[in-house]
């Protein structure tokens, strides 16, 4: 639930589409670089390199996702949707996201959201 103070969810959105964009000789999204500023002003602060040595990689399934494009079914947990994988430092900053089918292994969708090979599966 948005809360009152914000515009509706569809101004949101297309904000979001808008920023996601990824120019079109490639690169990152303006999403992404203002991530990568903001992360590295922040460990400058705490006195670390902008760029971190050393990255801390999880993923999680998301269940109820009707409305993916694409989605898959891991055996595993047994649960039918998307997987997010991401890949945070030593102080609980975000690098990396990603965002896969659930069939795909955790090793798979680590390595596809640290080289930026992203499929879109909104």
């Amino acid at each position: 639930m948005i809360p009152s103070e914000y515009p509706k969810w569809h101004t949101i959105y297309a904000y979001f589409c808008k920023w996601d964009q990824r120019p079109s000789q490639g690169g990152p999204s303006v999403l992404e670089r203002a991530l990568e500023k903001c992360v590295g002003a922040v460990r400058s602060r705490l006195g670390k390199c902008e760029k971190t040595r050393f990255c801390i990689l999880d993923a999680q399934r998301v269940k109820n996702t009707d409305t993916a494009k694409a989605k898959g079914y891991d055996a595993d947990k047994k649960v039918s949707g998307i997987k997010k994988h991401l890949a945070v430092d030593s102080q609980g900053l975000i690098h990396a996201i990603g965002l896969t089918t659930a069939n795909v292994t955790d090793r798979a969708g680590a390595i596809q959201a640290m080289t930026d090979d992203q499929e879109n599966l909104s």
